[in-house]
């Protein structure tokens, strides 16, 4: 009968400098699987937020459209359903024991950008 321990560390760093050369260290210091690399924007809510402003904004300048196209006027919003995503790129390196015990190890990581995704549907009333 075999058993499997497994213990997983979480870093969170905003020095993207320093990712390859944590992975280094990591692995130098007896990790044998680095896994699941997330880069997520600080700014996410934010980003999040201006996005939904915009979708809005479109969403009333082609509701304004066509209510004038058919004569109407457009009232007050009745409901505001709000899609959001964030699209993460995938950094899994999937690196397993290679350098271990390698003092100085790097692995090269280059940042990317996160992408978000902001869908408004919106409710007028018309007059």
């Amino acid at each position: 009968m075999g058993y499997t321990a497994t213990n997983r560390v979480r870093v969170v760093t905003k020095n993207l400098d320093k990712i390859g050369e944590i992975i280094g260290a990591a692995m130098a210091s007896g990790a044998n699987e680095v896994d699941a690399l997330e880069m997520i924007t600080a700014e996410a809510g934010v980003a999040q937020a201006e996005a939904l402003k915009k979708a809005i904004k479109s969403a009333r300048n082609k509701a304004e459209a066509a209510a004038s196209a058919s004569g109407r006027k457009l009232g007050k919003v009745v409901s505001i359903v709000e899609t959001s995503t964030m699209e993460i790129p995938d950094w899994t390196p999937g690196y397993k024991s290679v350098g271990a015990g390698v003092p100085g190890l790097e692995s090269p990581i280059s940042p990317g950008q996160n992408d978000f995704q902001v869908e408004a549907k919106v409710v007028f009333e018309l007059l």
